[in-house]
């Protein structure tokens, strides 16, 4: 999952295609969702696992990817002061959570 840029319109152009969710088109438009497994990730991404991703910070543009048993959570290309850290933390912690949680 990753924030939706102009390049994604150009990508079903070149056979290329997010996940969408006709329940929460702003998610859509917001990010970019792709995996090997749809049936699966359709399955963890449940509504409230959608509201919970739209409702954290909803201006950082957060990326999360998963291999194996890992989870990461970040911001793609953005720095922060060292006083923003702790929110960046509480953020990607919440997020993770929406993740580790059953729904």
């Amino acid at each position: 999952m990753t924030p939706a840029t102009l390049l994604d319109r150009l990508a079903p152009k070149l056979g290329l295609q997010a996940i969408r969710f006709e329940s929460r088109p702003k998610f859509g438009k917001k990010y970019w969702l792709r995996a090997n497994d749809e049936i699966s990730v359709r399955a963890l991404f449940k509504d409230a696992l959608l509201d919970g991703v739209m409702g954290c910070d909803p201006q950082a543009g957060w990326s999360v990817e998963k291999s194996g048993r890992w989870l990461f959570v970040y911001r793609h290309g953005k720095s922060l002061a060292p006083q923003a850290l702790p929110s960046f933390w509480s953020s990607a912690h919440k997020i993770a959570n929406l993740f580790l949680t059953p729904h």
